[in-house]
Order: C-alpha cells, then sequence, then structure tokens
C-alpha cells in the first residue's frame, strides 16, 4: 500500500520498497492463517525430521549386514568384470604350481586382442621357461613382435598370480614367482638427469642388487642406447650375472654376441620371431631354440628407402652377417640332429608302454580272479545267512503261540542283525554285479522296473521329483529313483540264492484299521510292525481314518513310545493326508 495509506489498514508491517514509497503489509485478517500455516510447516518439519531419524536408526542398526551386502556387491562386481574380460579375449584358467616356470601354450596378447576385436586375428605363440633353462634370449628383425612376447609373458604371469584368467590354453602353467622386474621402453629424464642409456643401467642394477631365484626379469633390447661394441660386452658380463644368480627371465637382443652367449649357456637358450625373406615381411610367429636375424636393411628396404642406399648397406655388412649365417645353418643341421635322436627315444618309449600295458592286462586278470573267489565267498556267506534267517523266522512264530515275550523281543533283535547284514551282503554283491543291471536315467510311468533295495521288478504308476511309486504283484512301495534299474534275467546261482531269501510271512505294506478302536487296533499294528521288520521294510502305511481323531492320536503315541519305529509322519493329501501315518521302521 503507499506509505500514507499504512495507518488506515490494521495488519503488520513487513517492509519498505527501495524508494521507500510503499509499505508491505499483512492485513490482520490472515494473520492467524499466517500463523497456522508456520505452525503446520514447523510441524511438516518435525515429522520430516522424525521420519528421517527413524530411517536413519534402522538404517544404523543393519549397518553391519549393509556394510557387508556393500563388499558381496562389490566382490561380485569383480568377479563379474573379469568374467566379462575373460569371455572377451576366450581367457582360460591357467596351472597354479610351486615350481619356478612358465609354460605358455597358444598364448596371445591380450591387449592386442582387445585391438583387433577377433581372438583369431592375433598369432598365438608356445613358450617354456624355467625347467631346462633360466634364461630366454629372444632375437629377430624389427617390428616382428619380439617386444609383444615379452610383454605378453611379463603380463600373463601376473594376472595368472592375481587370479585373472589368461588369454592362453587351459594347459599352460604359471609358477609363483615372489617379485616381477621390467625395463622395457625409454625412461629418460631431464628432472633426474637420466639419459637413455643410464635410464636403462639403473633398472637392470636394481634387478641385480634384488633379483633371486623366485624373481622374473623382462629386458627389452639388452646393451642398446650406446656404443654397440660395448653395449655388448656389458650385455653379455649382465647375463652372466643374472644365471649367477638363478633368476628367470625374457630379453630382447640384435647383438650377434648374445646369441652365440646363449647357445654355449646351458642356463640359456635362443629364441626368435620369425621373418619372411622373400617377401620381406615379419610373419610375427614365434620359434624356440633358433636364433633370429635382425634384418634391418631389408625392413628398411621395405619400409621405402633408397635402392642405392640399401645395396651401399648391403655391401657394409662385412663378414659378420656372414658368420651368423653359419652358424644359424650349424645350428639347423644340430636341430635336425636331435629331432632324429627325439623319434627313436619316442619310439623306444611306445615299445615301453606297450610292454606296461601287458603286464597291466595281466594284473587285471588276476585281480578278475580275486573278484570271483570274493563272490563265491559272498554266495556261500548269503546261503548260511537265508538259513538263519529261515531258523529264526520259525522261532518267532512259535514263540508268538506260546506268548514267550522276553524271549521274543531278543530273538527279533537277533533277526535284525541278521537282516541288517542281509542289506549288507545285498549292496556287497550288487557292486561286484554291477555289469548286469543298468540305471534308469529317465523312467516313464508303465515302465518295467527292477527296485534295487527290494530285490523285485514292478512297473511304475507314478513318479515324484526325487522317488516313484512301484506295483510289484499288487502291492505298491515308493522307490527312490537312483534304486531303479533295467530288468535283466539273472544268474541261475542268484536267482535260487535269492529265492530262498523270502520270508514265509505275508509281506504287507498297508494295515487298516478302520472302524476298530485303539484296544482292538493294537495286536494288529504290533503284528504288522514285525511282519515289516522280518520282510525288511523300511516304510509300512497305519491308515486309521480321520473321523474325530481320537484313534489317530493313540495310534500315534503308541508308535512314538515303540523303539521299533525310529520317525513317522502325514502323506500327502493325494496320499491320504491326516487319515494315513506312514512308519518309518529302526533298521
Amino acid at each position: 500500500v503507499k506509505e500514507g495509506s499504512a495507518t488506515f489498514i490494521k495488519g503488520i508491517v513487513h517492509g519498505r520498497s527501495s524508494s521507500k514509497s510503499s509499505v508491505y503489509m499483512e492485513p490482520q485478517e490472515i494473520v492467524s492463517q499466517n500463523n497456522e500455516l508456520d505452525i503446520l510447516a514447523s510441524d511438516e518439519k518435525q515429522e520430516i525430521k522424525k521420519i528421517f531419524t527413524h530411517y536413519t536408526q534402522e538404517i544404523m542398526a543393519n549397518k553391519v549386514v549393509i556394510q557387508n551386502n556393500t563388499k558381496i556387491l562389490e566382490k561380485l562386481d569383480y568377479l563379474f568384470a573379469i568374467a566379462r574380460f575373460a569371455n572377451r579375449i576366450n581367457a582360460n584358467v591357467p596351472h597354479i604350481c610351486d615350481e619356478l616356470i612358465i609354460e605358455l601354450e597358444e598364448a596371445r596378447h591380450p591387449l592386442l586382442i582387445e585391438s583387433f576385436g577377433d581372438v583369431n586375428k592375433v598369432i598365438p605363440f608356445t613358450l617354456q621357461l624355467g625347467d631346462d633353462y633360466k634364461l630366454l634370449i629372444i632375437s629377430g628383425p624389427n617390428i616382428g613382435g619380439k617386444t609383444v612376447t615379452l610383454k605378453s609373458v611379463g603380463l600373463l604371469s601376473i594376472m595368472a598370480l592375481s587370479g585373472l584368467p589368461i588369454s592362453a590354453s587351459a594347459d599352460s602353467k604359471i609358477g609363483l614367482f615372489s617379485s616381477f622386474y621390467a625395463d622395457i621402453g625409454d625412461h629418460q629424464s631431464l628432472e633426474d638427469s637420466l639419459s637413455t642409456f643410464s635410464s636403462h643401467i639403473k633398472s637392470i642394477n636394481e634387478m641385480i642388487q634384488n633379483g633371486n631365484e623366485r624373481s622374473l626379469i623382462l629386458i627389452d633390447e639388452i646393451g642398446a642406447a650406446t656404443d654397440p661394441e660395448q653395449g655388448s660386452a656389458l650385455a653379455q658380463a649382465i647375463l652372466e650375472k643374472l644365471t649367477k644368480i638363478g633368476v628367470n627371465g625374457v630379453i630382447t637382443t640384435h647383438y650377434t654376441a648374445l646369441k652365440i652367449f646363449a647357445e654355449q649357456n646351458e642356463n640359456c637358450i635362443n629364441a626368435s620371431v620369425q621373418f619372411d625373406s622373400e617377401l620381406h615381411t615379419p610373419t610375427y610367429k614365434f620359434k624356440l631354440g633358433l636364433p633370429g636375424n635382425s634384418f634391418a636393411i631389408e625392413v628398411a628396404a621395405n619400409l621405402g628407402f633408397d635402392n642405392e642406399l640399401i645395396e651401399r648397406a648391403r655391401g657394409l655388412t662385412g663378414d659378420q652377417n656372414v658368420e651368423l649365417t653359419e652358424l644359424l645353418t650349424k645350428m639347423t643341421e644340430e636341430k635336425k640332429k636331435l629331432g632324429r635322436q627325439n623319434y627313436k627315444f619316442e619310439l623306444n618309449n611306445a615299445l615301453l608302454k606297450q610292454k606296461i600295458a601287458e603286464h597291466q592286462r595281466k594284473v587285471d586278470e588276476i585281480e578278475m580272479s580275486k573278484k570271483d573267489i570274493r563272490k563265491k565267498s559272498m554266495q556261500d556267506a548269503r546261503e548260511y545267512l537265508t538259513q538263519l534267517q529261515k531258523d529264526l523266522n520259525f522261532e518267532i512264530s512259535s514263540i508268538k503261540q506260546e506268548e514267550r515275550a522276553q524271549r521274543k523281543s531278543n530273538l527279533e533283535k537277533s533277526l535284525q542283525r541278521v537282516n541288517k547284514l542281509n542289506r549288507e551282503f545285498s549292496k556287497k554283491e550288487f557292486e561286484m554285479q554291477d555289469d548286469i543291471y543298468k540305471p534308469i536315467a529317465n523312467p516313464e510311468i508303465g515302465q518295467r522296473v527292477w527296485a534295487k533295495n527290494f530285490d523285485a521288478e514292478g512297473d511304475i504308476v507314478q513318479i515324484m521329483s526325487k522317488s516313484a511309486k512301484i506295483d510289484m504283484d499288487g502291492i505298491f512301495f515308493t522307490v527312490d529313483l537312483d534304486n531303479l534299474y533295467y530288468p535283466k534275467s539273472r544268474q541261475k546261482a542268484n536267482r535260487v540264492m535269492h529265492s530262498v531269501n523270502v520270508p514265509s510271512r505275508k509281506l504287507r505294506a498297508e494295515l487298516k484299521i478302520l472302524g476298530f478302536i485303539f484296544d482292538e487296533a493294537r495286536p494288529m499294528i504290533d503284528e504288522f510292525i514285525d511282519d515289516a521288520l522280518i520282510n525288511g521294510l523300511d516304510n509300512i502305511r497305519i491308515v486309521h481314518g480321520k473321523g474325530t481323531g481320537a484313534l489317530r492320536r493313540k495310534v500315534r503315541q503308541y508308535l512314538r513310545k515303540n523303539n521299533k519305529v525310529s520317525s513317522f509322519h502325514v502323506p500327502a493329501p493325494e496320499a491320504g493326508g491326516d487319515g494315513v501315518t506312514v512308519v518309518v521302521l529302526n533298521k
């Protein structure tokens, strides 16, 4: 409102305009409403604070769980990242061994695979180190793959020891190296007053000072960046020192003297990356055992140097190149000679294996004879137990008629022990006769099967997740799926042996006591349990009905106190539900 009119309006002044000609007022009529609005806003803030406080308290109460879940998610994220990367580069898990060796089969540099986007576009290499020799001296043309091979050895070894799959065959082996040293690339520094050569020497000196038998060293272009003659001499001295220390390592070089040194030293071996002399291009294939020529002039010619300059360079190579060529020829002949000797060794080894196989066949025949003797012994024991079981069955029947309770109990315990032995003998016999019965992988309803635990045939009428219901001549049994086999005719002796094993009592797996009171049903239950134990049944069913539940309750109370009962349970609704009690008997 205008400043002159402010006195005519009742309310609260909240401010004045910059020109001081207007006054900002809150009319008295809405003060109470604004006060109520402020109170509500304050209440809202308090409610928000209470909600945040409640959530904070719940979070703090589960602080440890949340932190643990976060760590688990970090671990899962790490593992999934490894798996994705491993799938992308077609990686495998190598063998990690205590021996300080490196055996890489079909190895590739993972970054080359990433760069080309296809593992098949990267040429693999196979390399061994640490067993017959400690130092691998790689030579060959420039841009031929020496440095890539050297980097691959170091990178794949560190990846494997860090728990990462590597881009190599699963047959590869990596030893438990404790330290890695590498001198690769140019480390010159103006700040530290280091030239290219001095930076290399500093790195190599650290290897000599700290390296040991559990170290893996990688040196690219050893002795380079200085006078070739002095650099070659220094490089050979370094190699001699490294062999004395016993480190494992991969070294690349162009020096002829080092190739000759590797050929003469038993702890070193030459290797090379190949060059196509006709096409004047590198093949990037790795070859163990032979040094390679640098082909510097050929590479320069391939890169477009003037022909006159190239011919002049060839004329200046002198005798050194001729000596190297002669060395390579001599080494090739030696390799062929070793190949012939190796063929003879493999032939003799094959003959020896044949003799070992013949000897093993004789040993197997002896073992088979021993198995037949064991079978005969088991059959004799089975016949003895069968006769003993028949005698006990007859004795128990007589005792029941005379009602001598204590003696009956003792004899039944003896019979249970005999039944246990009987089942153990059956198991042993079955193990010996595993060539007679073949397990059923995918059983079907209506299929004829042989139930191992009942030693009888029947038809499948129902299949559950881990078991099946079998109809054995009108009597239904539940059998585990791994006890079902294809039926086959057994040997006559076995049929006779098992036929005498059938007890004289009637085999029943279900008792119906519907309409009886408990006192009437109790003797029937006792006799039913005794018959089941004598016949070797593990599970039986008592059908008592639902009704008022009085009979069911008394039956289960009685079973709970019966020392012949291991446990009991209610079957599924389709199998009778609460109107049936399934009893598991003590074995």
